[in-house]
């Protein structure tokens, strides 16, 4: 253990390994430049994280999601109420700004928090968020200043928590969604970036899934962490087999 406290999303610098990042409640984005040993807060600017900390005003999700960029590892998102980036996270002081602002409150008044980000492999335009709600939006310009974004999915998606989102590194238009909740249709899956869905759950119990991968070099090998364990799929997600292979009966 390298910090102490409620523990979120961790993150290392592909290219210069010494670079670890990890966090702490309410977006608190701490970083290490010596390799665990010693560790800083850099999430002043993002003015919704902690307050204690971060002197936010704590409208994240106690546990919010942050990512370096899969093509940059100079650039991180990190989710609040507003989708916050910034360009030059190994610089002494990181420089935030919002690039996707608060959604509408609800009809209760409740904020709506980013739960998943997602950044393409090999195009950072490309950004997926899903939110607590349910709601899922992407933008194609998203290395812009002022990205545009446009939601999909409305009342074809779950109103669930959005766990993970997952865009496949050898085609951009293939994204999947996987969904909190203990109900039947926990991911899914659109071809044409968000022109239609299906629900490829299958045969996975109803049950909170957590996170989605795919193989490396077969794009049909899929890898679900659900909330009882690993199911796999060579079929892109048409049948899933628990295998007895990896880790039991536990969340994943």
């Amino acid at each position: 253990q390298t910090y102490g406290g409620d523990g979120g999303f961790v993150a290392v610098d592909p290219d210069e390994s010494n670079y670890m990042y990890g966090e702490y409640v309410y977006l608190t984005i701490y970083r290490s430049t010596d390799g665990g040993n010693n560790y800083e807060e850099i999430c002043g600017g993002i003015f919704e994280a902690n307050s204690s900390y971060c002197g936010g005003s704590d409208e994240a999700l106690f546990i919010a999601p942050f990512m370096l960029d899969p093509n940059n590892s100079n650039t991180m998102l990190a989710g609040a109420s507003s989708l916050w980036r910034t360009t030059n996270v190994k610089a002494l002081t990181p420089f935030w700004i919002p690039i996707k602002a608060p959604l509408i409150k609800d009809i209760y008044g409740y904020t709506k928090y980013i739960s998943s980000i997602a950044v393409g492999p090999g195009n950072s335009d490309i950004i997926w968020v899903g939110y607590e709600n349910g709601e899922v939006y992407y933008t194609t310009n998203g290395t812009a200043g002022s990205p545009s974004w446009t939601q999909t999915g409305k009342n074809v998606l779950p109103e669930r928590y959005v766990t993970r989102i997952l865009i496949d590194k050898d085609n951009s238009n293939k994204v999947y969604v996987a969904f909190g909740g203990y109900d039947a249709d926990n991911l899914y899956l659109t071809a044409n970036s968000g022109v239609s869905w299906t629900d490829i759950s299958g045969n996975i119990p109803s049950v909170p899934i957590r996170t989605i991968v795919r193989h490396p070099a077969n794009a049909n090998w899929l890898y679900a962490g659900t909330e009882i364990g690993i199911y796999t799929s060579e079929n892109g997600g048409t049948y899933w087999n628990a295998n007895n292979e990896g880790p039991a009966n536990v969340p994943v």
